[in-house]
Parts: structure tokens; sequence; C-alpha cells
């Protein structure tokens, strides 16, 4: 198993939390810009790297499982933190600061 296994799952667990964010697996696809299948897709290939159940999946309805429940507590989380983040770049570079220094010719500057 690699270092970085975990790493390779965070799409996955990002697309499970939309999923019951949106209630639907064709709802969180249409936010996300995916097909329903592979929005489903994503879910079942976290579910058997988790192996456990997520979702309990009806035609009609989705039901979280309690490992579902636990996992989404979590996954919300990473989602919450990766916002976070990348929220750190624009309130660092909001502001240019530092000396610029210019050069041209003479002609220019007349």
């Amino acid at each position: 198993m690699s270092i970085n296994y975990p790493l390779e799952n965070l799409p996955d667990m990002a697309v499970f939390a939309n999923v019951v964010e949106a209630g639907s697996f064709s709802a969180a696809a249409r936010q996300l810009g995916l097909t329903p299948s592979a929005v489903s897709r994503q879910v079942a290939r976290l579910e058997g790297v988790l192996r456990v159940r997520l979702l309990e999946r009806t035609t009609r309805k989705l039901r979280m499982t309690e490992a579902g429940s636990a996992a989404y507590t979590r996954c919300q989380a990473l989602v919450a933190a990766a916002r976070e983040v990348m929220a750190l770049s624009d309130t660092q570079s909001a502001a240019p600061r530092g000396l610029v220094r210019v050069s041209s010719p003479k002609a220019f500057g007349r």
C-alpha cells in the first residue's frame, strides 16, 4: 500500500459528500458536471475501499447507513478544509506588495 493511498480517494469522498447534500445521484451529477453513472461509480468505489455500505439505494430515495453517516461527517470536514486551504491563496495574494523596479529607455520616459 502506498503512502498516498488515502489521498487517491479524496475525489470520491468529495463526491459522496455532494451526493448526501444534494439528496440524489442525479442532482449531485448536475452540480458536479458529471453523469449520474459516474457519480454512482465513484460512490461505489469508495464503498469498496472502505468495505462498508454508505448508502441504501432505492429507486425513489437514498438513505445513509450508520457507517455512511459517520463517513459523511468526516468527508464533509475534508471538503470544508480543502475550501479553507484554497481560500488562503485569495487572502494572501489579494493585494500586491513588495518593491517593483521598472527600467525603460529614456525616449519612452519622455
